[in-house]
């Protein structure tokens, strides 16, 4: 996926923002897309698309256009597991999960929707604890904020759990878990 590195350098944009305390949330699509630095003049359906999904989540995130869907699988596919075993959006791809992963979006109107992401808490984890981020303290008691807050603690648990599940698979077919160590967001507790 030419886009990869793309990806890969959204994600950690995102990461550094939420360190400095700047959280975000956002969509990345792909199509057309009209730029005029000059005058500020910026349109197009790409950028239609992803204003409209950025504006229906209710977490601290980065959803995939679904314009994205197939690019995304072709590179899932692109690596070695059998696309059999999974849907289109797929299971945790333990070579690719680390950026791009699929999750349940917590919407605006309480639905969710499963989606291609940018698993920007992968490269969280293990820099700063849950425990210890200032998301626990950040509730403000206005529902729609603390909504979005309480979302990204679940997603960021979710991914916790993913990992611990990776590292148990790994450990159970005896492969040497320290070569594993370098992974960017891989928890190592014991």
């Amino acid at each position: 996926m030419e886009g990869g590195y793309t990806l890969y350098t959204i994600k950690n944009f995102i990461v550094q923002a939420f360190l400095q305390k700047l959280l975000l949330r956002g969509a990345v699509s792909l199509g057309e897309f009209y730029v005029d630095i000059e005058n500020s003049i910026y349109f197009g359906k790409a950028l239609l698309d992803a204003v409209e999904l950025e504006g229906f989540q209710q977490w601290i995130g980065c959803s995939l256009c679904d314009n994205l869907d197939s690019l995304v699988f072709q590179y899932f596919n692109s690596f070695s597991f059998d696309p059999k075993e999974s849907s289109k959006r797929g299971r945790l791809v333990e070579d690719t999960g680390f950026v791009i992963n699929t999750y349940p979006v917590p919407l605006q109107d309480g639905s969710f929707s499963d989606r291609y992401i940018i698993n920007w808490v992968s490269g969280i984890i293990g820099k700063v604890s849950i425990n210890d981020h200032f998301l626990d303290s950040e509730l403000t008691g206005e529902p729609s904020i603390d909504r979005k807050y309480q979302n990204t603690l679940i997603y960021w648990k979710w991914w916790e759990s993913q990992c611990e599940d990776l590292l148990r698979r790994v450990q159970s077919i005896g492969v040497n878990d320290s070569l594993y160590k370098g992974w960017e967001g891989l928890p190592h507790k014991r």
